[in-house]
């Protein structure tokens, strides 16, 4: 079918990028780094693993819940730059482990649905040529304020809230993640992680994407 065609041809630049990603990975761990210059901080800031920046129930879909209502779940946005998607706030008192945990680095946010579907067809238009135009359908409510957030490793998560200022609030904190995880000259993501994001870049350039 469709998405066994898609993902066999999308293999072949992500086995091409491993190769690469992974051999820089072995240089670094043989080769002795070398201290970087210029930067005004010599150690990593240590961030509280509980300091939050938001907490709160929200009404959630992610991108592999398409034609399903929002879901009630219990978001925590962490210092540390994660999104915690719990089932409730009950299992995240109790110290369950997330349903969720995103990523937030590299992601783009809109707060409208248009802003968002746009973004969407012009990722998947040229993956998913073909597929029925309603599968493009992001959530939505007349009742709340949204706010999506679009990454490239896991389609697009909708947080829908009750309240403008409770979304804005969220939305704050959200973007200073993104942010920071985008200019953290610490940040070492795994070969895995590069080879995927490089692999995805020129499977999408490929496909007339770019």
């Amino acid at each position: 079918g469709l998405v066994e065609k898609t993902i066999t041809s999308f293999s072949v630049f992500y086995r091409q990028q491993y190769s690469v990603t992974y051999l820089g990975h072995i240089r670094q761990e043989v080769e002795p780094k070398k201290e970087g210059r210029g930067l005004l901080l010599r150690h990593r800031p240590k961030y509280d693993a509980d300091q939050v920046l938001y907490q709160g129930t929200v009404k959630v879909s992610c991108w592999d819940e398409q034609g399903k209502k929002c879901r009630e779940r219990y978001v925590v946005l962490r210092k540390d730059y994660r999104v915690e998607i719990h089932d409730n706030m009950e299992t995240f008192s109790h110290g369950a482990a997330a349903k969720l945990v995103l990523q937030p680095a590299r992601g783009t946010v809109f707060t409208s649905e248009e802003e968002s579907r746009a973004q969407l067809e012009t990722n998947c238009a040229g993956i998913l040529s073909g597929v029925k135009e309603d599968s493009f359908s992001v959530a939505s409510s007349p009742d709340g304020f949204a706010v999506y957030l679009h990454l490239s490793y896991s389609g697009y998560t909708c947080f829908m809230f009750q309240k403008e200022e409770e979304r804005d609030h969220f939305l704050s904190g959200l973007e200073t993640c993104i942010r920071h995880c985008n200019l953290d000259p610490w940040k070492d993501p795994s070969h895995e992680s590069q080879a995927y994001a490089q692999a995805l870049h020129f499977y999408r350039q490929d496909k007339g994407c770019y």
